[in-house]
Order: C-alpha cells, then sequence, then structure tokens
C-alpha cells in the first residue's frame, strides 16, 4: 500500500503544492499576486478533477448495485404464458 496517503495529510499535501506552485509562478512572472491567483487556480482544477472522478465512481458503484439486484430477482420472475388463439 505504497501508493496510499493518509487522508489527514490530504489537506496539508495540497497547501504545499499550492505553496510550491505560488513559489514557482512568484518567481518567474515577479509577481505575488499573480503567483497566488495561479496556485489557487491549480488548486481548484486539482480539486475538480478530483470530484468528477469520485461522481462517476459512485454513479458506477449504483449502476453495478442495480444490475446485481436485478440479477438477483431473475428467478423470482414468472414465465409468461401465451393464449390460445380462439377462433
Amino acid at each position: 500500500m505504497e501508493g496510499r496517503r493518509d487522508p489527514g495529510t490530504a489537506g496539508s499535501t495540497a497547501l504545499a503544492e499550492a505553496g510550491r506552485v505560488t513559489g514557482q509562478y512568484t518567481q518567474a512572472w515577479g509577481d505575488a499576486t499573480a503567483g497566488r491567483a495561479a496556485a489557487l487556480k491549480k488548486l481548484w482544477e486539482f480539486a475538480y478533477r478530483e470530484v468528477q472522478v469520485q461522481a462517476f465512481a459512485d454513479a458506477f458503484l449504483m449502476i453495478a448495485v442495480c444490475f446485481v439486484l436485478s440479477a438477483m430477482m431473475v428467478p423470482l420472475m414468472r414465465n409468461g404464458t401465451t393464449r390460445a388463439a380462439t377462433s
């Protein structure tokens, strides 16, 4: 489980990344305000991407649950009887 991080450190990791990006953009552009804005935009894009991934994961989980429930209900279905043609 080397790739997993503790959920409690996710916020501090994001803030550390924002601080790093702020420093890079401030050094490149020479403007601290623009650096902070760029870091905030990058942080927002990261959060938005993660929210989308989680939303799709939840949707696919619900689809899988519905599929399993419907598959379990197949034995409960009645066989349809056809009516004989009357003349």
